[in-house]
C-alpha cells in the first residue's frame, strides 16, 4: 500500500488545507502514517511569515 505522512506548521488555514489533502490522499488510496515514519510521500506544508516561523520550517524539511 503506498503512504503518505504530513507535517503542517502555521496557521488554521494551513491545518484545514491540511485535512483536505488528508482526505483527497485517502481516496486515492494512500494510508496516512505518522510523520516520524518513512513515507512513499512526505508532504510538509508550512508558510513563513515570521523569521521564527522560517527556522521552523527549515528545521522541519532537513529532519524529513
Amino acid at each position: 500500500m503506498k503512504t503518505i505522512s504530513f507535517y503542517t506548521l502555521g496557521c488554521r488555514a494551513n491545518q484545514a488545507e491540511t485535512e483536505k489533502m488528508k482526505d483527497e490522499a485517502i481516496a486515492k488510496g494512500y494510508s496516512i502514517v505518522s510523520h516520524k515514519e518513512n513515507a512513499d510521500i512526505q508532504v510538509i506544508n508550512t508558510c513563513t511569515v515570521t523569521s521564527v516561523a522560517d527556522k521552523k520550517s527549515f528545521s522541519a524539511v532537513k529532519t524529513h
